[in-house]
């Protein structure tokens, strides 16, 4: 919900995928300390995984394949930020909540 509203309102894309990983990050430790959530590292990968840049890793690497360097590595430095951005969005909710 976070992700698609961002999106709409044309949010850098490295910014919307940290701010959903946190805002996802922060439901799930915020349902844990409420004792709703069994094991919050499985839930937060269940809704980080929704959010992984997997198309743009392959198109990357196709791209690379095909004699395109540039664009290939344009994206895949793109999918690597985008992959920290929702290492730092999510960790930040764990550390916020003291875990």
């Amino acid at each position: 919900l976070v992700f698609v509203t961002l999106e709409r309102m044309q949010v850098n894309s490295i910014f919307n995928h940290l701010v959903s990983a946190f805002v996802a990050g922060l439901a799930i430790e915020g349902l844990y300390h409420l004792g709703l959530a069994i094991n919050p590292a499985l839930a937060t990968i269940a809704v980080i995984m929704n959010i992984v840049p997997g198309m743009l890793i392959t198109n990357s690497i196709r791209e690379t394949i095909g004699g395109d360097f540039t664009s290939g590595m344009n994206k895949i430095i793109e999918a690597l930020l985008i992959a920290v951005a929702l290492a730092v969005g999510a960790g930040s909710a764990v550390v916020l909540f003291g875990r």
